[in-house]
């Protein structure tokens, strides 16, 4: 569940006061001779998580990014993109790109926005499924259409007010079991984790937890991979497993601070090699709160003691009732491939937002179909109305 302002969303549900204004014609193309401006688009609204993305043809060291008249950040190489919360109230009518070499300006582009001024002083409440959708073979299918879905709430067809097949911005949660039995395996899932924060979406923050007894929260919302990294590398392996109470704990630290965060997938990549021995909170404590935080998680287990076997199932209903997946590493050189796995998955994921019904208390149940019925979908089954 999501509470946040949603743009054209809020307009259509006429739940938000906006003054939309048209567009201002833009004084330079958005296609030039060193650089081109990929996203946004002419006539896109920017609210919430955005990402500016380009394409360089020539010689550039960086490219200074203005939106609403003000430097929000530069894009450098090789991914010359740049991630923007775009603060709540803010209006944007055109972005401004400026490609420097050598400390000079050599080109300059822009693109002329929609600018919604949104009244934040409405609060609107949504839904946000991510479904991931697979053919026969396990390959996953990205190209389907809004036409190609259908959500059910309460058993009821509903209404979906938004529809993208693009990846969102995330906030992702780093959660690993630095427990005594962990002494060994843990260098190794070290480098892998490491690998896995080299691999994510330059857009995405990251938060690293460990967990033994307790919860060792090494690093929060941060786009800084190199310190990411550095985190994980510094986690040591001591004490008893309290996995219920770390993942109540990461959610709760997960839960948005502002407008824009709202607007990013949050995610939580879990792993243990053992069963819980140490929580005050039961494992469905645990469940419930991440299906009314609205976070998924990718739950990976290790180990092949009777504890760690038991604990398996424990993972994999975290796992599955958030609409997470759930791998065993039957070798700790698996790891790579697994991390590979959660970033495919991460990258195939549709949005779909509906607005509950009127009335709609507690958890509800929500199911995903698809119109193509040889495909088959993965999402979670329920939600939670306040």
């Amino acid at each position: 569940m999501t509470r946040g302002t949603f743009g054209r969303l809020a307009a259509r549900l006429a739940l938000c006061s906006l003054a939309l204004a048209a567009p201002a014609a833009a004084a330079d193309n958005a296609a030039g001779e060193i650089f081109r401006i990929d996203a946004p688009a002419s006539g896109d609204v920017l609210v919430g998580p955005v990402v500016f993305r380009f394409t360089v043809f020539g010689a550039v060291d960086r490219i200074d990014v203005f939106a609403g008249g003000k430097l929000v950040g530069s894009a450098t190489a090789p991914a010359w993109r740049l991630a923007w919360d775009v603060p709540t109230g803010v209006a944007v009518r055109e972005v401004r790109a400026l490609a420097f070499r050598d400390g000079r300006m050599v080109e300059r582009l822009a693109v002329a926005t929609t600018a919604i001024a949104v009244d934040d002083n409405v609060d609107v409440t949504n839904v946000q499924l991510y479904p991931v959708v697979l053919d026969p073979d396990g390959h996953y299918v990205t190209d389907l259409a809004e036409a190609d879905f259908e959500v059910l709430e309460n058993g009821r067809p509903i209404r979906l007010e938004a529809f993208a097949a693009e990846r969102v911005p995330a906030h992702l949660a780093v959660l690993i079991d630095t427990s005594r039995s962990m002494l060994h395996g843990l260098p190794i899932v070290q480098e892998a984790a490491g690998e896995f924060l080299d691999r994510i979406a330059p857009e995405d923050i990251v938060s690293v937890h460990g967990f033994n007894h307790g919860l060792h929260t090494l690093l929060d919302r941060s786009p800084d991979r190199g310190a990411a990294k550095r985190s994980v590398r510094s986690l040591a392996a001591d004490g008893g497993t309290a996995l219920y109470d770390a993942v109540l704990r990461v959610l709760a630290e997960l839960a948005p601070r502002t407008e824009a965060e709202a607007g990013r997938r949050r995610a939580i990549l879990l792993f243990s090699d053992g069963r819980d021995e140490r929580s005050l909170s039961p494992l469905m404590r645990a469940v419930e709160k991440a299906r009314e935080s609205d976070v998924m998680i990718y739950a990976i287990s290790a180990g092949h003691d009777l504890e760690s076997l038991l604990a398996r199932q424990d993972l994999k209903q975290l796992a599955t009732e958030t609409g997470g997946e759930f791998f065993v590493a039957e070798q700790l050189r698996d790891l790579p491939e697994i991390f590979e796995r959660v970033i495919r998955d991460l990258a195939s994921q549709y949005r779909l937002v509906f607005t509950p019904p009127p009335g709609a208390r507690g958890t509800r149940p929500v199911e995903v179909r698809l119109k193509p019925r040889h495909l088959r979908v993965r999402c979670r089954t329920s939600y939670f109305a306040p």
